[in-house]
């Protein structure tokens, strides 16, 4: 359940409601569920109830004692949402987080491997253009 990989974008528009509809080649990854989070970046990242399952438990935030640890936790737990797709195949966005990542009417969603990011078209755009000139040094400067 926690396998899936996403890749690609997809440009989408986002109803009056804040309801988007996922691309159909994902949908079934998401049946059984939906959570949505602030994600590091100006965007919400979307996992499936397997994913972030997984994501939740392995993850170290470190000691609570901390106050960043702290932080974090309050970013990635006390954002999230839990949802499910209807008939249509959409999900709701809750409105803080439609503010947060200052989505409106064209959205991208973007598959980052375990997690599809959800991000407004002009913020995505920036994204890319930051990709296209650093991306050699980002890669160069990464370990593995």
């Amino acid at each position: 359940m926690g396998d899936n990989i996403f890749q690609g974008t997809f440009t989408h528009r986002m109803d009056n409601q804040g309801r988007i509809a996922l691309p159909p080649r994902y949908r079934e990854a998401f049946r059984p569920g939906v959570i949505l989070t602030k994600s590091y970046d100006p965007c919400v990242n979307i996992y499936t109830t397997g994913q972030w399952q997984a994501h939740s438990t392995e993850f170290s935030f470190g000691s609570d004692t901390r106050s960043k640890n702290r932080l974090l936790m309050r970013m990635m737990f006390a954002s999230a949402f839990e949802s499910n797709l209807d008939r249509q195949g959409r999900v709701l966005i809750p409105t803080q987080l439609r503010a947060y990542a200052d989505l409106q009417d064209e959205i991208v969603f973007a598959g980052v491997g375990p997690v599809i990011e959800i991000w407004n078209l002009k913020n995505w755009e920036e994204q890319e253009d930051l990709i296209a000139s650093e991306g050699w040094r980002i890669a160069e400067s990464t370990e593995y």
